[in-house]
């Protein structure tokens, strides 16, 4: 339940910045919408990988999320 309400939480995070940023046309927010857009597939991986379900996809959520926090780093 915790994570269903992290990944709630961290959807409505990115979909927020991600307008924001489309309405204000800068990028100054595009790192921390990498950061929080990150922690969702991290998340989201976790609890694919928990439920036992699909581990294929979980496995790819944290990987495309390594790339994530890597672009993260990076537009700094």
């Amino acid at each position: 339940m915790l994570l269903k309400g992290l990944i709630v939480f961290s959807a409505v995070i990115v979909v927020l910045l991600s307008f924001i940023g489309l309405f204000t046309d800068t990028a100054a927010l595009m790192p921390y919408l990498m950061l929080s857009l990150g922690i969702l597939m991290v998340v989201s991986g976790i609890n694919e990988i928990k439920n036992n379900n699909r581990k294929f996809y979980g496995y790819f959520y944290m990987a495309a999320s390594i790339i994530v926090f890597t672009a993260f780093i990076y537009s700094f």
